[in-house]
């Protein structure tokens, strides 16, 4: 059996550098940790209330699976349920 692997891949060219560099600073500063605690100093030096209201959705996986029910649920099945138009 052949095992060839499938492989895709992308080169940063220029700006490698600073890619690396930013990621380093994000690290240090815990901006995962900070974005999902909807910290708008990430942005702003002053915190900004509209920033925590977009970053809404990020919980949009803990709100909606409740009422979505099993993740295998046939999605044609809950748009219909919530009386939304799908064509195929």
């Amino acid at each position: 059996m052949n095992s060839i692997k499938d492989y895709q891949t992308f080169e940063l060219g220029d700006w490698k550098t600073q890619v690396e560099e930013r990621l380093k600073l994000w690290k240090k500063q815990g901006f995962s940790r900070r974005m999902w605690a909807k910290d708008p100093t990430l942005w702003f030096s002053k915190p900004q209330p509209e920033i925590m209201d977009r970053l809404g959705w990020l919980v949009l996986p803990e709100i909606k699976t409740p009422h979505c029910g099993s993740p295998s649920l046939n999605l044609k099945s809950w748009i219909d349920s919530a009386g939304w138009f799908f064509q195929k």
